[in-house]
């Protein structure tokens, strides 16, 4: 029976860390549709006040399809004014999302 040593248990915590973080890092946007109706969101994160990869807003704005009317767009608080947002902004994860119809062709 093995037995890891604690330097082989620090090493994988390590490692356990560092991937939880590269996936934390990643911002994603995706697009659903169906019945004419879409919502585009968009996904980032935010640390020590940056937005990695970027603004939510872009992303989600990217995958609204052309041509669509947009009813309605929500979001996670990102203003440094108010007390949510700042912490968000500090240490958190944010997100938009963009809600519509697309025009009948």
């Amino acid at each position: 029976m093995r037995s890891d040593t604690p330097k082989e248990t620090f090493r994988l915590k390590y490692y356990l860390a560092a991937a939880a973080l590269a996936v934390f890092l990643t911002g994603c946007a995706e697009l659903h549709q169906r019945n004419g109706k879409f919502t585009a969101t968009g996904v980032s994160a935010n640390l020590l006040f940056f937005q990695i990869p970027r603004d939510p807003m872009a992303l989600a704005d990217e995958k609204v399809p052309e041509g669509a009317v947009v009813t309605n767009v929500n979001g996670s608080p990102n203003d440094w004014r108010t007390v949510p947002g700042f912490f968000n902004r500090f240490l958190g994860v944010g997100w938009t999302q963009i809600g519509g119809s697309k025009k009948p062709e």
